[in-house]
């Protein structure tokens, strides 16, 4: 990241706030892609900043990434991704929009709900694509790469936190071969 870019983006961070959850699931309250896109956009325009989100599609899998462009140029996310959950178009845009959500609050680095909070069923999925991407099929084989991630022993995938999951995965997507 050139300079002038980096300016932009550190001063645009450090405006912007976690947000409090404005949406509830099953498993508890998360912030909506809509009240993150409403908090940060004003932020970012503010430093000269914008921000877009470009989606594909890999063997079956949901991709996302997270851009942001300003004077000084670009930067961008690594692709996130995880398989849809059902068939059809519904599936889709749920994968979708979670997907977007989370590689965005990620990016830039605004939490919103419970850290503690146990692993959403969709997360779990992208635990699983992965794992899979990255060739690693074993059940034990994965509980022992996800232990030397974040040093300590799980017996399931339904142990962990939403950020210990997110490390698990990005470690994997880092295996994955381009």
């Amino acid at each position: 990241m050139d300079a002038p870019l980096s300016g932009q983006v550190a001063k645009a961070l450090a405006d912007l706030h976690n947000l409090r959850p404005d949406a509830r699931s099953n498993r508890g309250g998360y912030v909506s892609l809509s009240a993150l896109l409403d908090a940060a956009r004003p932020v970012l325009a503010k430093h000269g900043l914008a921000v877009f989100q470009d989606a594909r599609t890999v063997n079956g899998v949901i991709e996302v990434r997270t851009v942001l462009v300003g004077a000084g140029g670009t930067l961008s996310s690594d692709w996130l991704g995880m398989p849809p959950m059902e068939r059809g178009g519904q599936a889709v845009g749920s994968a979708l929009t979670f997907l977007r959500r989370f590689s965005l609050q990620s990016f830039l680095g605004i939490t919103g709900g419970d850290d503690d909070a146990v692993v959403p069923r969709g997360q779990v999925a992208m635990l699983g694509a992965a794992f899979s991407r990255a060739g690693i099929r074993d059940r034990a084989e994965r509980l022992r790469y996800v232990a030397d991630i974040i040093g300590r022993d799980v017996e399931s995938s339904k142990e962990l936190t939403e950020p210990e999951a997110a490390a698990v995965v990005a470690s994997l997507n880092e295996m994955r071969p381009e």
